[in-house]
C-alpha cells in the first residue's frame, strides 16, 4: 500500500497548474495546429503575422 503526502500532492497540482498558459493562448494554440494540420494555413504564416 502506498501512503501519500497530501501536503506534497497539493504543492504538486499547485505547480502543474501555475504553469500553465493562459486560455486564450492555449486556445490560440489549438487553432494554429488544427489549422496547419487541416493544411488551411501554414505556419510560416503564422510566424510573419506575429513578427509583424
Amino acid at each position: 500500500m502506498t501512503l501519500f503526502d497530501s501536503k506534497k500532492l497539493s504543492h504538486i497540482h499547485h505547480e502543474l497548474h501555475s504553469n500553465l498558459p493562459s486560455e486564450p493562448a492555449l486556445r490560440t494554440k489549438a487553432l494554429e495546429s488544427l489549422l496547419t494540420e487541416k493544411k488551411l494555413l501554414d505556419a510560416a504564416a503564422i510566424d510573419a503575422w506575429i513578427e509583424m
